[in-house]
């Protein structure tokens, strides 16, 4: 787990938002709605925090190409899902 103030308040946001709670994120698990969860938290942190993608990934356990494939998939749930978008708009207007 992490103990930077700005991480914990995106994972907080992240949470509220995917109704999960932080030990979540940190499972091995692959359900949809934790990777989408984390997906969203490395993608914001890379965009907003400007954290390198494999910074932002090692957090979670993940391999550096996981991040990538993060910052590939992100802007196309949020452009093709409606709901996803709607998560994402939320997370970052708390974030900034």
């Amino acid at each position: 787990m992490t103990t930077n103030p700005k991480i914990m308040i995106l994972e907080d946001a992240v949470c509220d938002c995917f109704l999960i709670t932080r030990d979540d994120l940190y499972q091995r698990s692959r359900f949809r709605y934790l990777v989408e969860a984390r997906y969203l938290i490395i993608y914001a942190m890379v965009t907003t925090f400007g954290i390198t993608i494999s910074q932002a990934s090692r957090i979670y356990g993940l391999d550096h190409s996981t991040g990538h494939y993060a910052m590939k998939e992100v802007p196309n749930w949020i452009k093709n899902d409606r709901k996803f978008r709607a998560k994402a708009e939320k997370v970052i207007q708390l974030v900034k």
